[in-house]
């Protein structure tokens, strides 16, 4: 429980006794019949009906003091807060803590204990109830919509203390927040709410820093795979170029010849002189047989071109006959045509004569003229001889000059 505003403390006091020999003294309380007040705390006492003030002035044996019959201890304490929580029933059969607070400050504390003041939180619940539209505010909301039940609140108090504010004697009061508290089952379905979406956010962030994990350990896996095989394929490179830079020594060594490599291979132990040897014996053999085909490579080819020379030579000479015996007989031809030529003209000529000896014999005039009829009869019946055909002498027939000989290939072994 808070401790009670305004007054804070109120007590009953006997009356003070005198002190001294035989009560002869001066009369005086003792500390402790009356409260000890703080630096912002002020006595107030009550005398005869009347109201004294103590400003922590008054001495314990002060006739005000001594003739005192109560004590109040009132707070002055500067826009003190105090707190007013009400309940507002919600929808769903729960209700919304509607929490106001206010600040107050005592300007009379003399009218404070007089009006007998002793808790303003009550005062200031009871001044909030008196506006019983409050309690109607969330009647339309359920718990979970406690926000729009804020906003709505809000304004409703404000709009209430300003048109209806509150006025108690001897204390100034002003209104310094309003809220509406969670509900203590909203704030736990909230927090479970939240702790499970905390639960789902730390899963969900420990599967993705595992697959984060593991995608970064197969490309670490993969990434070495492939600077092994890169350094790999390094390798097999350099030993590829080695191996052509030996291979082009070797070669530059040997000069294309075999017995170099022989003598190389020698050299470099990798041959016994026994091997050695067979293998020398064996390329001797092996280019005796070369020079052996290329020397009967050559034979045949001289063969096949010396047959080759005389099919040519026989083709030539027959070309050569023909063309002669086209030319006689194309001489013979001409020869004939013009003998036929030549008697078709004079058998021609005959008619025309014969004709004409006719034509003089019809008309009479073989017995006024007398031509040489004998003559004429003679040169029709007498058929000149035909005379021979020259023609030019058959050309003998060119013989071959060349034999054709039979070319035996003696194949000799050369030891």
């Amino acid at each position: 429980m808070s401790q009670p505003y305004p007054i804070i403390e109120q007590r009953s006091l006997e009356p003070s006794q005198k002190r001294g020999f035989l009560g002869l003294g001066k009369r005086l309380r003792e500390g402790d019949e009356l409260p000890k007040p703080n630096a912002h705390h002020n006595l107030v006492y009550r005398v005869d009906g009347q109201y004294i003030l103590d400003n922590a002035e008054l001495p314990l044996d002060a006739q005000h003091v001594t003739n005192a019959t109560h004590v109040s201890l009132v707070d002055m304490t500067r826009d003190a807060a105090v707190m007013v929580q009400l309940d507002i029933p919600s929808a769903d059969a729960s209700a919304f803590t509607m929490q106001v607070t206010f600040v107050c400050t005592v300007n009379n504390p003399i009218t404070v204990v007089r009006e007998g003041l002793l808790r303003a939180d009550a005062r200031l619940r009871a001044y909030l109830k008196s506006h019983s539209k409050l309690f109607e505010l969330g009647l339309d909301y359920p718990v979970s919509q406690i926000n729009e039940v804020r906003r709505i609140v809000n304004a409703q108090v404000k709009a209430f203390t300003t048109i209806e504010p509150l006025v108690v004697p001897g204390l100034s009061i002003d209104i310094a927040s309003i809220e509406v508290l969670t509900p203590n089952e909203l704030v736990t379905f909230e927090k479970s709410r939240r702790d499970l979406r905390r639960d789902h956010e730390l899963t969900a962030e420990r599967q993705h820093y595992g697959q984060t994990l593991e995608y970064d350990r197969e490309r670490h896996g993969q990434r070495m795979t492939t600077d092994a095989r890169r350094h790999e394929q390094s390798l097999e490179a350099e030993k590829r170029a080695f191996e052509r830079h030996e291979l082009s020594e070797l070669m530059d060594a040997v000069g294309g010849n075999s017995l170099n490599a022989l003598y190389l291979a020698y050299a470099a132990g990798e041959l016994g002189s026994g091997d050695l040897f067979s293998k020398l014996m064996a390329e001797q053999q092996r280019k005796q047989e070369i020079e052996r085909a290329d020397r009967l490579s050559q034979i045949e080819r001289d063969c096949e071109d010396r047959k080759l020379a005389l099919e040519q030579d026989r083709e030539d000479r027959r070309q050569k006959r023909e063309e002669q015996l086209r030319h006689v007989t194309v001489t013979r031809e001409d020869v004939l045509r013009r003998q036929q030529w030549e008697r078709e003209d004079k058998r021609l000529q005959q008619d025309v004569n014969l004709e004409v000896i006719r034509e003089l014999a019809k008309r009479g005039h073989l017995d006024v003229a007398n031509p040489n009829i004998d003559q004429m009869l003679a040169d029709l019946v007498a058929t000149p001889p035909t005379p021979a055909v020259e023609s030019e002498p058959t050309p003998e027939l060119a013989r071959s000059t060349d034999s054709e000989r039979d070319v035996a290939v003696r194949e000799e072994d050369e030891n």
